[in-house]
């Protein structure tokens, strides 16, 4: 059975997914502006579908990496994993911050700092004692042969 750190990560993360895809959700014409502008031939040429598919795109890559994260840390036990999204989870909060402060209090900020702090704290709660026990635990023994 898994420690209750543990299960309040998997509680928490998936929290912290959600609330990010929200954001996108909510930013989602911002973003299309963005990624065509970054496309500037493309955008001159009136072609909307580039942006679209390039925001489309990096939105699945996004969940994509979520899941594999996940599994990584709480299927798989990889406890060096909980290093990457506790820094990932860390600059996530520094820029939220600074999209605070230089945007002001929008509802795509405000949950895209909330996300963050989710996922800071699902990341605190794998470094528990009960967390660190199981992920140095053998995992060979819990295989079927």
């Amino acid at each position: 059975m898994k420690p209750k750190s543990i299960r309040v990560f998997n509680r928490l993360y998936p929290v912290a997914v959600i609330l990010a895809l929200l954001s996108a959700a909510l930013g989602f014409s911002a973003l299309e502006r963005q990624a065509r502008a970054g496309l500037e031939g493309a955008a001159a040429a009136g072609d909307s579908t580039i942006g679209i598919g390039m925001v489309i795109a990096a939105l699945l890559i996004f969940v994509l990496l979520a899941i594999v994260l996940w599994t990584t840390l709480a299927l798989m036990r990889m406890g060096w994993m909980r290093y990457v999204l506790a820094l990932i989870a860390a600059y996530s909060v520094y820029r939220g911050l600074f999209a605070l402060g230089v945007t002001g209090p929008t509802a795509g900020t405000v949950l895209d700092l909330l996300a963050a702090l989710v996922a800071a704290l699902a990341a605190a709660v794998l470094f528990r004692p009960d967390a660190r026990a199981w992920f140095a635990e053998n995992t060979d023994a819990d295989e079927a042969p």
